[in-house]
């Protein structure tokens, strides 16, 4: 053969070689993005062309600082190990537009700063996003999408950034955060019908979370153990526990957040102290709108707004030392405004109205000081200070148009009522019941209640023979009399 066939039979073979091993199975999907295939290690820019996996370790590792993974809308696929995206100490990594699912880990961000991850997407796996490692920290988190793992998103490094994500239909929490000075802006966390886990998780010192939704979650959005966090204008609705709860948070910021048809409280204070509520919104709850329970002391309540919940709009209990200004409870099942067990609060200008039962109640509840409030047209007293309510202070209150008395007071001693108004109440504008006494009423003035303006069934060595005291009150126009006994006010008889 001459040597020119000698060339083409060559030529013929090689091709029909290459031809072959084209087609031996497996071959394409050993490299299917063309640039990078499982457990493949990229540290130049890279573009995918192909999907990759089912990998059954991880998908692609990054392994070098400063260059760009662009998944190009295609999807990495894991056998529920390993990461889909692995970041392990490297910088200024951008990693955009992938879709990884089914790994243990979506992306695994350890010991890695200043990456910036954008429109990309984690399903199926126990973590969707997860980043840790003291040094990860300066990452951004913008527009991706974390739904159907455990948890979405998972932080447990400081000063990273999430803002427009979406982590929906998670069984545990759609973003959990348990380090220091991290923000979440606009993100989402909705479970829809199903009311899987938590909507968000936030513990640690200087977090901040603005303009978050989390609907139809456990709880909306918790936030505790943690110091001078700020916490505002999120939403968290139809939650099958609570809207928000704060528990054991201290020196911190919660406001213009807004907690609607939640199964428990709107918002929930547990052990959590000096802490400033301002602006807050909890209507139409199935329990409170806005619930301070045990050792939650000394906190500032000021124009918040709890209407038609099922039970109270305000239930603090066993704590003390809280302040409340001009904060409004309207239309609530009970009552507008209940404290039980406490002592010490400041209640000041706040507005109790058409509430079904009482507007004010004390319980068992001592020290108080109550200015400047207005409660009208509840369902039965606008004030009320029932069983060993003591030396507690109001001064300049307002109680008008209720459908019971406007201050009613019950086994409740030593109080001092100074320049309060009872007016158009549907049975006394004041009445001390039982065995109270010791109370010092001063300057007070009822009008026009359908019976008397001041009535007092105690029996002592007080004014008129009761066992209180009254000192220039006034009554006029009540349908009954001025008092019972007569002479406990001026000029009515």
């Amino acid at each position: 053969m001459s040597g020119r066939g000698n060339l083409v039979v060559a030529l013929t073979l090689s091709l029909l070689l290459v031809s072959i091993v084209s087609f031996i199975p497996g071959s394409v999907s050993a490299n299917p993005g063309g640039t990078a295939w499982c457990n493949h290690t990229i540290t130049t820019s890279t573009i995918l062309t192909a999907n990759i996996g089912p990998c059954p370790g991880n998908g692609l590792t990054v392994g070098a600082s400063g260059i760009t993974l662009n998944c190009n809308e295609r999807t990495i696929t894991g056998t529920k190990t390993g990461a889909g995206i692995f970041l392990d100490g490297v910088t200024d990594v951008i990693v955009e537009n992938c879709k990884v699912a089914t790994f243990y880990f979506g992306f695994r961000i350890v010991n890695s700063t200043y990456g910036t991850f954008t429109g990309d997407s984690a399903t199926g796996g126990y973590y969707g996003f997860f980043v840790n490692g003291a040094l990860s920290s300066y990452n951004r988190f913008t527009d991706d999408t974390a739904n159907y793992n455990l948890r979405g998103f998972h932080v447990t490094a400081e000063n990273n950034t999430l803002t427009s994500n979406v982590a929906d239909f998670n069984s545990n929490s759609g973003f959990w955060v348990q380090s220091n000075s991290n923000v979440l802006i606009s993100n989402t966390a909705d479970d829809g019908e199903a009311k899987g886990g938590n909507g968000f998780l936030a513990t640690g010192n200087n977090n901040v979370l603005i303009s978050n939704t989390a609907d139809y979650d456990a709880i909306g959005i918790v936030v505790g153990h943690g110091v001078n966090e700020t916490f505002a204008k999120n939403t968290a609705s139809y939650n099958s526990i609570e809207g928000f709860s704060l528990t054991l948070l201290t020196y911190s910021n919660v406001s213009s957040n807004t907690a609607n048809d939640n199964r428990l409280d709107g918002l929930e204070l547990e052990g959590s102290s000096n802490n400033t509520l301002s602006g807050n919104v909890a209507n139409a709850n199935k329990d409170d709108g806005f619930g301070l329970g045990e050792s939650s002391d000394s906190n500032t309540l000021t124009g918040n707004t709890a209407d038609h919940n099922d039970i109270w709009g305000y239930d603090q209990r066993h704590s003390t030392n809280n302040t409340f200004a001009e904060d409004t409870a309207v239309g609530n099942s009970l009552d507008g405004f209940f404290f039980s067990y406490t002592s010490s609060n400041v209640l000041s200008k706040d507005v109790a109205n058409s509430n079904g039962r009482d507007g004010f109640v004390l319980y068992d509840s001592s020290k108080n000081t109550l200015s400047g409030n207005t409660a009208d047209n509840d369902k039965a007293d606008g004030f009320l200070a029932h069983i060993s309510s003591n030396d507690n202070t109001f001064s300049g209150n307002t109680a008008v148009d209720n459908l019971m008395s406007g201050f009613e007071f019950f086994t409740a001693d030593g109080n001092a009522l100074t320049g309060n108004t009872a007016n158009g109440n549907h049975v006394y504008g004041f009445h001390l019941a039982g065995s109270t006494k010791g109370n010092v009423l001063t300057s007070n003035k009822a009008d026009n209640n359908h019976l008397y303006g001041y009535e007092d069934s105690s029996v002592g060595s007080g004014t008129k023979g009761t066992a209180n005291t009254y000192v220039s009150d006034e009554c006029h126009g009540n349908h009954s009399g001025g008092s019972t006994p007569a002479g406990l006010g001026a000029p009515q008889s």
